[in-house]
């Protein structure tokens, strides 16, 4: 009787064992993010260790244990000075985005990292400038804060069919004409101007700044166009804020002598002065110089800049009429070339503005001296660039 109630006993005991057993471990199967073939034998009740990442943001706390199966529960709070939360994501760089509700399954889970709004977004360049189709120049996209998820950034073109453009800031020339790029995420977006041109001209006016140079910079931010300022070094003084808008809209600004009289014993000294001013105002130096009325004599040509001359004289400082000043650019003016005008002249601004209109749908595109010409030598002389149009990032 008592060896029937032990093997009895042997016998129930091994099923309390299987059942127990069954009962503690069950074959995991599910899909593991990366890695669907995954299979793993999981404790039903085991605590599973779920880390948090703030990606420099304060955690309330960083760690907790999250029975398996279950909602995965509240986040830590999380805090990073001007910065929002965008949400907690699988990965530090993209990733799935997680709720509270988030089922934790196994240690493939149980990382997650918090993602953070765009602040701020900047592009490395104003205008893209390409000189045939099928160019191509990598945008750099500047973000605060650094790591912030841009998994959302969208990319959009006013005229698709000039440019096409990545999200990884590539763009590829298409076919001539312009366009606007648009990058945007987080509600936050960043502009850029892109072009593919046949041609190209460097508009130049001497002799300013003058109170007529205010209208010739609301035309061109209208356009958004650049130029080139041959400035008078006593012209500078109370003229500071309207130089400092130039130089922020990408026009170069250049030497054109102290007093517009050329100093031929002491160039040097007389566009050190010059250069004296333009620090002041703007934080730089002028790069290059052009002598009154394209003077040559003296020690010009020892005067330490480039010496910018020019292909197309609109002689608008004799001939104050902005039809006959406008027919000259828009009817002599070819790729390549350097245009002389004068900011001083009211009948200048409109003839100017105009041609830049027409010139634009000719499928020119403007440039300063010293992107048509690359990288001007010290003391050579300059009448025009070259006709072939460079591809390049204009800053």
């Amino acid at each position: 009787m008592f060896k029937k109630i032990k093997t009895m006993l042997i016998i129930l005991l091994g099923i309390f064992s299987l059942v127990a057993s069954v009962r503690t471990y069950v074959e995991a199967a599910e899909s593991v993010e990366g890695n669907t073939s995954a299979v793993k034998r999981v404790g039903v009740n085991s605590k599973i260790k779920v880390k948090f990442f703030g990606n420099e943001g304060k955690l309330s706390f960083t760690e907790k244990k999250v029975n398996r199966g279950q909602q995965l529960g509240k986040f830590p709070k999380i805090s990073r000075a001007n910065y929002e939360l965008k949400g907690w994501y699988t990965q530090e760089v993209g990733g799935k985005k997680v709720t509270t509700q988030q089922i934790v399954k196994n240690q493939k889970h149980a990382n997650y990292y918090a993602h953070w709004k765009v602040a701020t977004i900047k592009l490395d360049a104003k205008k893209l400038l390409f000189g045939a189709k099928g160019k191509q120049l990598q945008l750099n996209l500047n973000v605060t804060p650094k790591n912030a998820d841009l998994s959302d950034l969208k990319v959009t073109s006013s005229n698709p069919d000039v440019v096409t453009a990545e999200t990884n800031g590539q763009v590829t020339a298409q076919n001539f004409g312009k366009t606007t790029i648009a990058y945007t995420v987080d509600g936050k977006t960043a502009q850029v101007e892109a072009q593919v041109a046949k041609k190209w001209v460097a508009m130049t006016f001497d002799d300013g700044p003058w109170e007529t140079t205010p209208k010739l910079v609301k035309g061109l931010e209208k356009r958004n166009e650049v130029a080139t300022f041959f400035v008078v070094g006593e012209n500078i003084p109370g003229k500071t804020k309207l130089l400092k808008r130039m130089a922020r809209n990408g026009y170069e600004i250049d030497n054109h002598t102290w007093n517009h009289r050329m100093n031929s014993t002491d160039i040097r000294g007389d566009l050190a002065k010059t250069d004296a001013k333009l620090r002041k105002a703007i934080g730089k130096n002028s790069l290059m110089m052009r002598p009154p009325g394209g003077g040559l004599g003296g020690n010009v040509k020892k005067c330490g800049k480039p010496i910018m001359l020019w292909q197309v004289d609109t002689n608008d400082w004799r001939d104050r009429n902005t039809d006959i000043v406008y027919k000259r650019v828009v009817n002599q003016t070819r790729s390549g070339d350097i245009v002389l005008m004068h900011d001083i002249h009211a009948t200048s601004i409109p003839a100017a503005l105009a041609a830049y209109d027409t010139l634009a749908e000719r499928g020119y595109a403007f440039v300063t001296v010293e992107q048509l010409l690359g990288n001007p030598k010290n003391n050579k002389i300059y009448y025009k660039g070259s006709k072939h149009v460079r591809t390049m990032k204009i800053q």
